[in-house]
């Protein structure tokens, strides 16, 4: 089987969904993990504890 290369935009788009941060709401922090090992939750924050822009990520989102 042969194999097409394509570029990333040509079959992903940007999505970035803005977080309205409320203070009192806890939020799941999350990190890509090294050597194809995915993603895992960092911590459980408080809203105010967070000093920039988050985004929203969902089921099926490809991070990097």
């Amino acid at each position: 089987m042969k194999w097409k290369t394509v570029k990333l935009g040509d079959v992903l788009r940007v999505r970035r969904v803005r977080v309205e941060i409320e203070p009192d709401q806890d939020y799941k922090l999350v990190t890509i993990r090294m050597r194809h090992n995915g993603l895992a939750i960092r911590s459980v924050v408080k809203g105010a504890t967070i000093g920039s822009v988050m985004s929203r990520i969902h089921s099926g989102d490809f991070l990097m």
